[in-house]
């Protein structure tokens, strides 16, 4: 199985909630033509931080790939209240037995903390190839 855990892409505004610049639109759309490539036919899943550049980040993305259902985790967001929700993640991803690819959009910290990435700038993360709850490579996804 691949996972996709990506940072969503850049925003405007200095509002506690902002929306997608016209360049994090872009970023979304490339990020989405890139895994278009990866995953080919299959059938694939996306969660999602209900923060608004997160959703809609997804959404660029859902459209790209004819996904009709993108699922909002309030512990995906990376306000205070959830910053450190990573165990919640874990769990998550343990008892998450699709084969199929799944896309986590997400904010920096989850890319950072969660599998020890340095950096992640707006529309990048990490592609995570596992197999029996096993991770088998982590690989940066620009």
């Amino acid at each position: 199985m691949k996972i996709f855990l990506l940072r969503h892409a850049a925003y405007s505004g200095n509002d506690a909630d902002p929306v997608l610049s016209n360049e994090g639109e872009r970023m979304a759309s490339a990020m989405a033509s890139k895994i278009a490539r990866l995953v080919g036919s299959y059938n694939t899943t996306i969660w999602t931080s209900p923060a608004k550049r997160a959703s809609q980040t997804a959404d660029i993305i859902a459209m790209r790939l004819g996904i009709q259902e993108v699922v909002k985790h309030d512990k995906l967001w990376s306000d205070n209240e959830h910053r450190h929700d990573f165990e919640w993640l874990r769990e998550k991803l343990a008892s998450h037995k699709s084969t199929e690819p799944l896309i986590i959009i997400s904010h920096l910290e989850y890319v950072r903390s969660f599998f020890n990435q340095n950096e992640a700038g707006y529309g990048e993360g990490v592609v995570v190839e596992t197999s029996d709850g096993i991770v088998h490579s982590i690989i940066p996804f620009r």
